[in-house]
C-alpha cells in the first residue's frame, strides 16, 4: 500500500516513470493487488498506452470486480471506452451489467449499460436504463440526448420533440440534438423549422 501511496504522489507531481517503478514493485510482491494495478492502469492511460491501460484494468477486474465498479474517477470507464472501440459490444453490455450490481447507484454505470443496449438496438431495455441513470443523475452528459435518439430511431416523433426542445433547452449546442430535431420536424412535415435546425446543426459541427 505504501508503494501505491507514493505512486500517486509520483503522478499528480508528474513524474510517471517513477510511479510506473514504484507500481511495478508493488505488483512484484502480490500481483494481485488491485489498487496497484489500477494504478499501473492509470499510469499507462497518462502517458496514452491504452491497450497497457485494458490489459491491467483486466487484470484488475480478474482479482476483484466489486473494487473495480466502486471507484471514484472513470478509469473504468476508459477501460469500457476501448473495449467498444474495439469491437467488443456485447461484452461490455455484461461488464456494465455487472458494474451496475455492484453499484447500483452509480450513473455512469448504468449510462454505459443503456449505451451498449442502445447500440445493440434494444431501446426499450435502453430506454429504461438510461433512465435509471437520470433518476441517479439528471445532468449526466448525453443521457437526455440519447432518450431523444431512441424515441427518434423508433419514429416516435411526438415523444422525440418533446425530449429534444428539453434537451436543447438545457444544452443549445448539442449538435446531435439539431440533427435529431430536423429530422423529426422534417417527418411532421415542418420542412422550414426542420431546415432551421438542421443548419443549427451545421454551424456547431
Amino acid at each position: 500500500r505504501a508503494l501505491v501511496l507514493g505512486s500517486r504522489i509520483m503522478t499528480q507531481r508528474g513524474r510517471l516513470k517513477e510511479a510506473q517503478g514504484l507500481l511495478d514493485r508493488a505488483l512484484a510482491l502480490d500481483e494481485t493487488c488491485c489498487a496497484a494495478l489500477v494504478e499501473r492502469a492509470r499510469v499507462a492511460r497518462r502517458v496514452g498506452d491504452y491497450a497497457g491501460m485494458v490489459a491491467y484494468m483486466e487484470r484488475a477486474w480478474r482479482v476483484d470486480e466489486a473494487e473495480v465498479a466502486q471507484l471514484g474517477d472513470n478509469i473504468a470507464h476508459d477501460w469500457l471506452a476501448q473495449l467498444q472501440e474495439a469491437g467488443q459490444t456485447k461484452r461490455v453490455l455484461w461488464l456494465a451489467s455487472v458494474l451496475c450490481s455492484h453499484a447500483p447507484d452509480n450513473a455512469d454505470h448504468w449510462f454505459w449499460f443503456g449505451y451498449m443496449l442502445h447500440l445493440l438496438d434494444r431501446y426499450e431495455e435502453a430506454r429504461a436504463t438510461y433512465q435509471r441513470c437520470a433518476s441517479i443523475n439528471p445532468k449526466r452528459d448525453m443521457v437526455c440526448s440519447n432518450l431523444a435518439s431512441i424515441s427518434v430511431q423508433q419514429r416516435d416523433y411526438e415523444r422525440a420533440q418533446t425530449e429534444l426542445e428539453l434537451v436543447l433547452a438545457n444544452e443549445p449546442d448539442n449538435a446531435l440534438a439539431w440533427v435529431n430535431m430536423a429530422i423529426t420536424l422534417l417527418h411532421r412535415d415542418e420542412t422550414e423549422m426542420a431546415l432551421v435546425a438542421a443548419e443549427r446543426a451545421l454551424v456547431l459541427r
